[in-house]
């Protein structure tokens, strides 16, 4: 997980936080398109890593 952290921060993924703003693994927010963009990275579990990038307008909270 350190490797994606440091891949996502270096392409201006910033971690995302919880509302009282503690970080949450795994998960990080971009601008993007006019709209917030969530990358979310879970794993590697039995050798599987599962990578998702949702935008939403809605502005609710992805991950």
């Amino acid at each position: 997980m350190a490797h994606y952290r440091e891949a996502a921060g270096a392409d201006g993924w910033r971690p995302g936080t919880t509302v009282e703003g503690e970080t949450v693994s795994g998960c990080f927010t971009k601008s993007m398109g006019g709209t917030t963009a969530y990358l979310g990275v879970e794993g590697p579990d039995d050798g599987l890593l599962h990578v998702e990038i949702v935008a939403d307008r809605a502005g609710s909270q992805r991950c």
